[in-house]
């Protein structure tokens, strides 16, 4: 589903201000990429620069559940693409 920057803004909002709950993972779930979590390095770290931790809904921050903040390493026809690191790109 092409990236929708409102839509985006939204969810980041509601899992800032309630938490990360089922509910909230199963609207974001179309709007959403899975990824490995990258190792730390030179090209990887690249990628955990954008990565923002998401509160789980007992208010602590997940070392699982993660927000990619950079809207310009999204390609609307390829998906997500970092431009600092290619080996992480994911389509």
């Amino acid at each position: 589903m092409p990236y929708k920057r409102a839509v985006y803004q939204r969810l980041a909002e509601q899992v800032h201000a309630r938490g990360l709950t089922a509910a909230w993972i199963r609207r974001a779930r179309p709007y959403t990429v899975g990824i490995y979590r990258p190792r730390r390095g030179a090209e990887e770290d690249a990628v955990w620069a954008w990565l923002e931790p998401a509160p789980v809904a007992r208010g602590a921050q997940s070392d699982e559940w993660f927000i990619y903040t950079n809207e310009e390493g999204y390609n609307r026809s390829l998906g997500l693409m970092p431009d600092d690191a290619p080996s992480v790109w994911l389509v």
